[in-house]
């Protein structure tokens, strides 16, 4: 756990390991988060909230070395479940009747330093979609585009939203938690099931902070996610739902 940690901080700060060769470091970083769930339990709940925010933060935005960024999100999201699960068997005896973990949950709910990409970069990077919006509803956006603005500018933005970490570059979390919620495979699978409330709970979160995070709050709905992070939600009930009849039917 401590290697997990001190190698994250130094790639985060744009330092990586002495010993360890540019090619080689994203082997490298696999091996360590594969490593984070085989730590002993009682180091992972004393350290939850912050081995579970570096995991995070791998998953939306991964370290860049020699100007190539590790492809690391899907080992980090797999180490999560796995870290998740521990602690969820660990402390047990704080499970409610549906599982649902309170150490966990507060996790969630008080402790999670969620991160987000900046409103400014996101504008930058976005591309045009083709909406069929009346008149009333482009001078909504208008409006809010322009209250934004001018929190901005004020400087009110970053005080109202100071719980919430901004990246310059990366991928949006939600979109994430959902897109390899149904990739996951194998041991990593069964553990983001057994624990699906935590990745439900924490992706709505995500899915709330991102909205005040670009000021869409009280956007149409339709406007408020990509049509991408709709059709992955999709896939991602339909790929649940399987393996809920699945288990249904191997139990009888």
């Amino acid at each position: 756990l401590d290697a997990f940690l001190t190698k994250t901080a130094g790639l985060q700060l744009g330092q990586k390991p002495a010993r360890v060769a540019d090619k080689d470091m994203e082997e490298d970083l696999l091996k360590c988060l594969k490593e984070v769930s085989e730590s002993r339990p009682e180091s992972l709940v004393s350290f939850m909230p912050l081995v579970l925010d570096k995991l995070l933060l791998l998953m939306v935005k991964p370290p860049t070395v020699a100007g190539l960024t590790l492809n690391v999100g899907q080992a980090a999201f797999s180490a999560m479940a796995e870290v998740v699960r521990t602690i969820s068997r660990h402390l047990s005896h704080r499970n409610d009747l549906h599982g649902r973990n309170s150490l966990l949950s507060t996790f969630i709910q008080y402790q999670a330093h969620l991160p987000h990409l900046d409103p400014a970069f996101t504008k930058q990077v976005s591309s045009p979609k083709m909406f069929s919006v009346s008149d009333v509803d482009v001078g909504h956006m208008m409006r809010n585009l322009s209250l934004q603005q001018n929190a901005i500018e004020r400087g009110d933005l970053g005080n109202s939203l100071g719980g919430m970490a901004q990246v310059s570059g990366g991928k949006l979390l939600h979109e994430q938690l959902a897109l390899h919620l149904t990739l996951s495979k194998d041991s990593a699978r069964n553990s983001a099931l057994e624990c699906s409330w935590f990745f439900f709970e924490l992706m709505i979160k995500a899915m709330v902070e991102h909205l005040a995070t670009m000021g869409t709050l009280n956007a149409p709905r339709k406007h408020r996610f990509s049509e991408q992070f709709h059709d992955d939600i999709l896939n991602m009930v339909a790929s649940l739902t399987s393996d809920v009849i699945k288990k249904h039917k191997k139990d009888k």
